[in-house]
């Protein structure tokens, strides 16, 4: 049975769909490992909301806990590497601290590090079970959770992306990322009593990385010569 929550979750689906596309047309003009990212990410999140969408279509059983498997590997695997994103977006916009090797080092230790929590977690102490009853879509969460609380590698890549689209902001008058951003954060805190919070989150969080992304490889980010210092 297809509930409003499960339709919803459908459009999105198809709205991130079309954000791929836009996405895969700007690396065909130009390769671009950044791009890569957004469409790994992306990619992810279509399957996410399509398989939520299905879910009370299939019901609960081996075949759609089979089919929720992927939504985790995804999220570990994926959403870290916003934070190699977010440096590649600092690094076109000619923000001179991020030309920096030791800078890019360090935000892909990080995003690894984030990975490696993630694939722990979510993937070698996989252990899904059904939502709770009254859920408006039928889905799995994982039981398992090494610490209690918020994901840390969701809401560090979060963060991470605020902090560079705050500099975007400052730098370049580029409002885009730091608004994603923001609605990201702001959709994942709703999600206990608006689960849907966190996946319109996602999907302002999508449009707004691919169009940073066309930006920057347009050009449209530079920042002026004097914008180019480090933050102090």
């Amino acid at each position: 049975m297809l509930t409003i929550e499960s339709i919803i979750h459908l459009v999105i689906s198809l709205l991130m769909a079309a954000l791929l596309v836009a996405a895969i047309r700007q690396l065909r003009r130009k390769s671009n490992s950044y791009g890569l990212i957004i469409v790994a990410l992306i990619s992810g999140l279509i399957y996410e909301n399509l398989i939520l969408g299905l879910g009370g279509l299939i019901g609960y059983g081996d075949t759609l806990k089979m089919l929720n498997t992927p939504r985790f590997i995804s999220h570990a695997l994926f959403t870290p590497m916003l934070i190699i994103y977010a440096i590649g977006m600092a690094r076109m916009a000619g923000l001179k601290w991020a030309q920096s090797r030791a800078w890019h080092i360090a935000f892909c230790v990080l995003a690894t590090a984030l990975i490696a929590f993630g694939a722990f977690q979510d993937i070698l102490n996989l252990k899904l079970v059904p939502y709770e009853t009254g859920s408006q879509v039928l889905g799995y969460r994982n039981e398992f959770a090494l610490l209690k609380g918020p994901p840390i590698p969701a809401v560090s890549a979060i963060l991470v992306i605020m902090v560079i689209g705050g500099l975007l902001l400052w730098r370049a008058r580029w409002a885009w990322l730091l608004a994603g951003g923001v609605l990201m954060l702001i959709g994942a805190m709703l999600m206990l009593r608006f689960p849907l919070g966190g996946n319109l989150g996602e999907l302002a969080l999508g449009l707004a990385i691919v169009a940073t992304f066309r930006a920057a490889e347009r050009g449209a980010l530079r920042a002026s010569k004097t914008a180019q210092t480090a933050p102090a």
